[in-house]
Formats: structure tokens, C-alpha cells, sequence
């Protein structure tokens, strides 16, 4: 999960731009290929869930009924 963490710290510090952020990956790729990637991927995901599951603590709301909040705000996007 620290890369992802890493990720999110360049995208939060990253202002608009996405610059920050994409260097990182691609940087991660340069070092370890697919494997980063795939790894990168799978801290992201249990980052979201970490924070779901804060979020869902904090709220009240389940996990499920939070994901399904998300979703009706993006639909349209």
C-alpha cells in the first residue's frame, strides 16, 4: 500500500495538474515493470477499501449503500 499511498500524496499535492502523479507511475514502471503496476493496483485497491471502511465508521452509512451514493453521483460523468 505505500506506493498507492505515494500515488495519492502526488495527486493530492498535485493541485490540477496530474503531472506529479503521472511521473510517479512512470516511474514505477521503469523500476519494475508489470509487476510494479500490478502491485501498485492492488494498494490502490485496499486503500479505497481502507478509507471505504473509515468512511462507512465515520458516516454510519454501510460500505455498500456508500458505493452506491458514489455511483449515483457519477453516473452521469
Amino acid at each position: 500500500m505505500r506506493r498507492a499511498i505515494e500515488l495519492m500524496t502526488a495527486w493530492a499535492g498535485g493541485g490540477r495538474s496530474t503531472d506529479f502523479m503521472i511521473e510517479r507511475i512512470a516511474k514505477i514502471g521503469d523500476e519494475d515493470g508489470q509487476e510494479g503496476f500490478a502491485q501498485t493496483f492492488t494498494g490502490l485497491t485496499n486503500l479505497a477499501g481502507y478509507l471505504l471502511i473509515r468512511l462507512s465508521q465515520h458516516t454510519g452509512k454501510s460500505v455498500e449503500e456508500l458505493l452506491q451514493l458514489i455511483a449515483l453521483e457519477h453516473e452521469n460523468t
